[in-house]
């Protein structure tokens, strides 16, 4: 057998397994050592970050102390001075104190890490200064002037915070620190409350309000951190509490708190609120050292902390190390063992591959008998290198077996495969070929000859799709001939068409949607089998309905028919085939359900949700989901094709057509409804009357026999339509002459599967005239010429004597 693949490029030399060996020791040395130095400069950069907050803070506590006494001094003094109760030379030396506070502290914090907070506080000073000429002419609203104290001394307070310290520890005690600011703020709060009160001792309803949330924020901020505090800090803070200076403080918010208002919402301050005054001034000094105190241990905390991260970071460089030596170590000794062993696994198969395998194969590919000793046998190692070797050996007798087998399977199929293909081929395209000759000889005739023609043209479509049954059950897809989207009715016009029974079908769309082209005929023939299985357990007489419907998620296409319905549990296992088919092994126990079993691959192909269950008038309703994804626009120049209005077609009882002429109901789309057969008089908008479809009884009046003459002569000029505007089937028509005769009527085109009847009607238009009277083609709206169709299917099979009883042709599922 000779291979049909080009001979390979020349290949590069790969590197050794022993060169391999020694690229992966120094790769996994280098991962190590890179890993090592990363893990080192990151904690020793953690820990040079660490100390860097520990010296900032360190450098910070002193003067953020003072600046935020300097900043709450100059608050209480300002509203002591807008009530009069300050003179300007005090409120001017309060001032410079603050200015003085404030150089101090941005000296210390011009090396800082957080250069965006010390930009902060600086920007709020700035503020301040701005409001000193307001305060000295006490000019607009004490309350406005204050708030920017308040403000600034926020932000100084939380640059311990801004700082953001690199370890856990150290970030967790700058809580506390925080707390202890804030509720020193809030003394300071009520301080200069207690200053600006209106006479010395009056407050507003607004001032009342804000020393109690003054008071709530202090007593909270104290109870809360102070079991967090460091051990000297939480000493002195034992120490503030229970000096009596504490007792007073909070015995005089008390009474502040508990005093009733007038009636004015103003608050008189009971006399201990002068206490309150002194004990706060006495207690001040001990509360700023305390909050120093605290400043100054977190700083030598974060200190400490970096240095232990330093030793840290150097017993991991050291370590890491000594690890890494001893791993690449340990590396080389296993990889060394594992290259003996692999070279020898190599070698073998190397002898297997290019001098025992080839010239074996190639007999077996050939049919010719192989001496199979010369395989490697199986060796007696137990470890991993054994048990690959003897694979390799196992293998090699596998591919040998494979080999055969495949030149007997492929022979076998080949054979098969060629032969049942030219015969159906064959047949086919000759069957097709005498069709379309005789029904070119016979179109003006012979009525009856072409009505049996056309029924073996039908006959001949039904095998083609049987032999794409075969083809999708073998794993193929079925031929599609389109090339452009195929209208969702036009779809279901050529699945019935491809069907047993198709004179039984009635079809009612109500779905505007377009199925994309390499899809359509796929869908066709799914569509096409659950048609021919509805008309097949139908009673002769019964209508097989077929709807498509837009639904959320796409089109849904219903077939129901009106036989006898299974059993429950029925549908349950015929759905479970079709949302899981089976294997082929299932498919030879049930060949009567051929046409379940593809139906089921298509669908599971394409995404298709088809699912069986009870009609609505008791037989079997099939439904198809078309998902959106199938689905795609309206193709350009078809928008007069699109819009397809609900209809029925006409049961196979009918009565001779009414004279009176009505106008059509029109679609949205500006198409008229689709109108009955029609006979070569009848006016395009002649309205019919359509009978309701014929059901089974128990006892029912023999249909009534139509008048031989009309009827011939409907069935004549029905056959002369459709002969004279047959669309031909295959790429390359015979050239059709135009019949000759006087009072032909206007040429229908021949429905044929894949096809699209609105391309078909172009291109007859195009090229096609009448010969006889010079006329353009027949452009009719499809519904006319679909319900001129329908007319002819009906004149082709009305039967000539009553039918039979119904329940004499019902035969179980």
């Amino acid at each position: 057998m000779t291979s049909d693949r080009l001979p390979a490029a020349p290949r590069r030399r790969s590197p050794r397994l022993r060169s391999l060996q020694r690229i992966l020791a120094g790769a996994v040395a280098a991962a190590m050592i890179t890993i090592v130095v990363v893990a080192t400069a990151r904690e020793l950069g953690r820990a040079e970050s660490v100390r860097d907050y520990g010296t900032d803070l360190d450098r910070l506590a002193g003067p953020t102390l003072t600046l935020v006494s300097a900043l709450q001094a100059e608050r209480r003094t300002t509203a002591a001075y807008w009530n009069h109760r300050a003179d300007e030379l005090a409120l001017h030396d309060q001032q410079d104190r603050t200015d003085l506070a404030a150089g101090v502290w941005h000296s210390a914090a011009a090396s800082s890490a957080d250069t965006q907070a010390v930009q902060t506080v600086l920007n709020g000073l700035a503020g301040v200064h701005s409001l000193r000429d307001r305060i000295s002419g006490r000019d607009g609203d004490r309350d406005a002037v204050l708030t920017p104290y308040t403000a600034i001394i926020d932000r100084v307070i939380s640059v311990p915070r801004a700082l953001r310290p690199s370890d856990g520890d150290v970030a967790y005690g700058v809580g506390p620190l925080t707390g202890l600011l804030q509720a020193q703020e809030a003394l300071a709060r009520e301080d200069t409350l207690l200053a600006g009160a209106a006479h010395g001792s009056t407050l507003t309803a607004g001032e009342r309000v804000r020393f109690a949330e003054a008071v709530g924020a202090a007593r909270s901020s104290f109870a809360f951190n102070a079991a967090d505090l460091p051990d000297e800090s939480r000493t002195a803070y034992r120490s503030l509490t229970y000096s009596p200076a504490w007792g007073v403080l909070m015995h005089a918010e008390d009474l502040v708190l508990q005093a009733e208002s007038a009636p004015d919402g103003t608050l008189v301050l009971p006399p201990e609120a002068v206490e309150w005054t002194e004990a706060y001034a006495n207690l001040r000094a001990g509360l700023d050292g305390m909050t120093e105190d605290t400043m100054r241990a977190l700083a030598d905390r974060a200190r400490d902390k970096a240095s232990a991260r330093r030793a840290t970071a150097v017993w991991l460089a050291a370590g890491a190390g000594l690890l890494t030596f001893g791993a690449v170590a340990l590396l080389v000794l296993l990889l060394g063992r594992l290259v003996r062993r692999t070279e020898e696994i190599r070698s073998s198969a190397l002898d297997v591959t290019r001098r025992q395998l080839p010239p074996l194969i190639l007999k077996l590919q050939r049919g010719e008998d192989a001496d199979m000793s010369v395989l490697p046998p199986q060796t007696a190692e137990n470890d991993e290198f054994g048990e690959i070797a003897n694979v390799v050996a196992k293998l090699a007798e596998e591919v040998a077996d494979a080999a055969k087998a495949v030149y007997e399977e492929r022979f076998g199929f080949e054979k098969f495969a060629e032969g049942v293909t030219l015969r159906a081929v064959t047949l086919i395209v000759a069957i097709l070929r005498s069709l379309d000759d005789l029904q070119d000889r016979y179109a003006d005739t012979d009525s009856e000859l072409l009505r049996e023609l056309y029924e073996l043209d039908h006959l001949t479509v039904r095998v083609r799709r049987q032999l794409e049954n075969l083809l999708v059950l073998s794993g193929g897809a079925v031929a599609n001939p389109h090339t452009e989207p195929v209208h969702v009715a036009n779809l279901i016009v050529d699945a019935a068409g491809e069907a047993r029974g198709f004179a039984q079908v009635t079809k009612e769309f109500r779905a505007e949607a377009w199925v994309a082209p390499d899809v359509a005929g796929q869908l066709t023939h799914l569509i096409a089998e659950l048609i021919e299985n509805a008309t097949t357990y139908s009673p002769s007489g019964y209508e097989v309905t077929v709807r498509a419907a837009d639904v959320p998620g796409g089109v849904a296409v219903e077939v129901e028919d009106q036989g006898r319905a299974p059993e429950h549990w029925y549908f349950q296992s015929l759905n479970s085939r079709l949302l899981d088919v089976p294997s082929y092994a299932v498919l030879a126990k049930s060949a009567d359900q051929l046409g379940l079993f593809v139906v089921g691959q298509l669908a599971q192909r394409h995404g298709v949700q088809v699912s069986l269950r009870e009609g609505r008038r008791g037989g079997v309703l099939a439904s198809v989901l078309v998902p959106d994804a199938l689905l795609t626009r309206e193709p350009a120049g078809a928008a007069q094709y699109a819009s397809l209005p609900p209809r029925k077609q006409p049961s196979r009882q009918r009565t001779q057509p009414h004279a009176a002429e009505i106008l059509p109901e029109t679609t949205p789309s500006g198409l008229a409804r689709r109108l009955p057969t029609r006979t070569s008089q009848q006016h395009p908008a002649t309205a019919r009357t359509q009978e309701p479809p014929v059901r089974p009884a128990a006892a029912r009046p023999p249909e009534p026999t139509p008048d031989p003459q009309a009827a011939a002569a409907v069935r004549e000029a029905l056959v002369r339509q459709a002969v004279a505007r047959e669309i031909p089937r295959r790429a390359t028509p015979p050239v059709r002459k135009p019949a000759a005769g006087k009072g032909s009527g206007p040429l229908l085109p021949q429905r044929v599967p894949g096809e699209n009847l609105v391309t078909q009607l172009r291109k007859e238009s195009a090229k096609n005239t009448p010969a006889r009277d010079e006329r353009p083609m027949d452009d009719r709206p499809l519904d006319d010429i679909e319900s001129a169709f329908t007319g002819l299917q009906d004149a082709l099979t009305a039967p000539a004597t009553p039918a039979a009883n119904p329940h004499d042709k019902d035969s179980e599922r």
